[in-house]
């Protein structure tokens, strides 16, 4: 099956996500490193070099690569826990959380076992008390 490949004027698709976030262009001149009076010519272009796109991106907190594919599952930026950043399909992310809420439960009920076999609980008393 072929990608299908959208045809994205990014310029407008910048300015958009700036009114999204209630950003003034200022604040956007200002976080990209440019002069405000560039804003324009930015916001002006339909392409725009993948590098400066990637920036954007970041400034913006959007994906705005993911515009170009709609049939493409949406991802959500991740940072790990050794500092590095990517891009991880949003089910997958979600997967992940669910995972993790129920080993954060598991690990508590384990817990609550061992305290109580500290306390002198025996196991069937453990396992009658868990129902």
């Amino acid at each position: 099956m072929a990608t299908k490949i959208n045809i994205v004027h990014v310029g407008m698709a910048i300015e958009r996500r700036i009114k999204e976030l209630g950003m003034s262009k200022n604040d956007f001149a200002q976080k990209y490193g440019i002069p405000h009076t560039n804003v324009v010519r930015v916001l002006r272009k339909p392409s725009i070099d993948t590098n400066k796109l990637m920036t954007i991106s970041e400034i913006l907190d959007h994906n705005f690569f993911e515009d170009f594919c709609p049939d493409r599952e949406p991802e959500r930026k991740v940072t790990t826990p050794d500092g590095k950043e990517g891009y991880v399909p949003v089910s997958l992310f979600e997967t992940i959380l669910r995972e993790r809420d129920e080993l954060k439960d598991e690990n508590t009920q384990l817990k609550n076992q061992i305290s109580d076999m500290q306390n002198g609980l025996t196991i069937k008393e453990i396992a009658k008390k868990g129902t």
